[in-house]
C-alpha cells in the first residue's frame, strides 16, 4: 500500500493486477486517523461484517464494519458475521498462511 499523509488528510492506495483503490482518510471524519496514518504491511483494514480473534494470551478482539485495527502474530480468526477484509500483508508469508490453513480443512 502506497500512504500519503499530508497535514490532516491521509491517502492510501491499494492497487492489484485488476485496478486501484483509493481510501480518503481526512482526520475530521476519520475517527482512528493518527492509526490510519501509521498503517503498513501487515495491518488489515475492516470493510464490512463482524470477525472476532483471540490471540496468543488468550484475550479476544471482536472488530465490525468501518474498524480500523491490527493483529500481530500468533492470532485465530473467526468470522462472526459475513466478511469482507481488505489486508496489507507480505506475500510470501501471507502464501505460507493460507496454504496452511487449506490443509487444515481439507481434514
Amino acid at each position: 500500500m502506497l500512504r500519503r499523509v499530508q497535514g490532516k488528510l491521509a491517502v492510501g492506495t491499494i492497487a492489484d493486477h485488476t485496478g486501484r483503490i483509493q481510501l480518503f482518510a481526512p482526520s475530521q471524519a476519520t475517527p482512528e486517523f493518527e492509526a490510519f496514518c501509521a498503517l503498513s504491511l501487515g495491518d488489515w483494514i475492516s470493510v464490512s461484517g463482524e470477525i472476532m480473534t483471540t490471540n496468543s494470551a488468550g484475550a479476544e478482539e471482536t472488530v465490525t464494519t468501518n474498524d480500523l485495527f491490527y493483529w500481530p502474530p500468533g492470532h485465530n480468526v473467526r468470522v462472526l458475521a459475513d466478511a469482507e477484509i481488505i489486508m496489507f500483508s507480505p506475500q510470501r508469508e501471507h502464501t505460507l498462511v493460507i496454504d496452511h490453513m487449506i490443509e487444515m480443512v481439507k481434514g
